[in-house]
């Protein structure tokens, strides 16, 4: 079950709709968040996420170099 999930890209409407999918997936305490600024998810990433989505293509910098620098912390 879901609990807290946080969906990255630069896509607000592919955002949206993939929020909406995993809400339903979860309970009424489900919480997923979304960003938008790969550099504003480096610091939110010490919550305690089940799920992450992460796009590839991102604005300020490339996706797997992100996760890269999410695995270090």
């Amino acid at each position: 079950m879901l609990h807290q999930g946080l969906i990255l890209t630069s896509h607000r409407d592919y955002a949206q709709s993939m929020r909406a999918g995993l809400v339903g997936l979860g309970n009424a305490q489900s919480r997923v968040d979304i960003e938008l600024d790969a550099l504003r998810a480096m610091q939110l990433v010490p919550q305690q996420y089940d799920l992450i989505l992460l796009d590839v293509i991102l604005d300020s910098m490339d996706g797997l170099q992100l996760l890269l620098l999410l695995k270090q912390q």
